[in-house]
């Protein structure tokens, strides 16, 4: 652990002063946010998931630690999430279509983007709550529904559908 944090910290300390600037702080708390970290972050994550050596991750190497005995899975949620995560693997992730993550579809898989996420998220929500099917929710159809609301990551599990009478949270 704490070579991987020295690596983290010569990669951040950009004048190589041997200390953290305040960017510089940041830059090693949130490597990813990065551009110049970006690299080390796909290293480190090769490094702990490429068990095979090769330079990619592929799904066995990805799902391993999301489904860890997804070969002799017994229950159905265990089956529900290896059948998601390996929809995501192809359509999200591996976008060459190759069957392994490169550097690139490795980053993409570790830092998403939001708006991609939102949108899908919020089609998923549409799909399940749009009873009528005529591509617009009433207030009926999103009170019928507030169990697929409240399960949204996009609604931060139903916080933000309360009314917040004294305000922002974030102000």
């Amino acid at each position: 652990m704490i070579k991987e944090e020295a690596l983290l910290f010569n990669a951040a300390d950009r004048d190589q002063d041997g200390k953290l600037s305040a960017e510089e702080f940041l830059a090693f708390d949130r490597p990813e946010q990065y551009a110049y970290m970006q690299p080390l972050v796909i290293q480190r994550t090769k490094e702990a998931r490429d068990k095979n050596g090769d330079g990619f991750i592929d799904f066995h190497e990805y799902i391993i630690d999301i489904v860890p005995n997804y070969k002799k899975m017994t229950n159905q949620e265990e089956r529900e999430v290896f059948v998601t995560e390996k929809e995501r693997f192809e359509q999200f992730f591996d976008q060459d279509h190759d069957g392994k993550l490169n550097d690139t579809e490795i980053f993409r898989w570790l830092i998403p983007d939001d708006r991609a996420t939102a949108a899908v998220e919020a089609e998923h929500i549409f799909e399940k709550s749009d009873a009528n099917k005529d591509g617009q929710l009433s207030f009926d159809e999103i009170a019928d529904a507030q169990d697929v609301f409240v399960g949204s990551e996009i609604t931060d599990y139903g916080n933000t559908l309360s009314v917040n009478t004294e305000g922002h949270d974030e102000l």
